[in-house]
């Protein structure tokens, strides 16, 4: 901006640019509080910013901890079934091991039976 420098040497020159100067302080004052009240602003709406984002921040770390405990205990329930699943194995073949045995004792039963039959036809056949 350039500015024109005169010698004044009238009175009514001097009030003229003298009022020419008061009508840009007071647009310039103008502007300052404009610009001012516009930083006041922005500073709370930065404010205001920053308290959610500390709220946002706060709840994403509750929800990250829920998280983290809802997978822990999903976790320990997985691991509570495996163990189950283990046992159901160990106890199905131990249930096959024993059917087993007492299928075996059934048969030697069996053939208790038919050999005492055996015995008792040899004893009513004559010699």
């Amino acid at each position: 901006m350039e500015t024109e420098i005169e010698v004044i040497t009238d009175t009514a020159s001097a009030n003229a640019v003298g009022a020419k100067l008061n009508q840009a302080k007071a647009e310039l004052n103008g502007a300052l509080q404009q610009a001012q009240q516009n930083e006041e602003d922005i500073e709370e709406k930065l404010d205001r910013a920053k308290a959610r984002q500390d709220a946002a921040k706060r709840s994403v770390d509750k929800w990250t901890q829920r998280l983290t405990q809802a997978t822990n205990e999903r976790q320990g329930i997985q691991a509570k079934i495996n163990d189950v699943e283990k046992a159901l194995v160990r106890c199905e073949r131990h249930y096959n091991t024993l059917d087993v045995a007492a299928q075996r004792m059934e048969i030697q039963r069996q053939i208790e039976l038919l050999q005492i039959q055996k015995d008792r036809l040899s004893m009513a056949l004559p010699d």
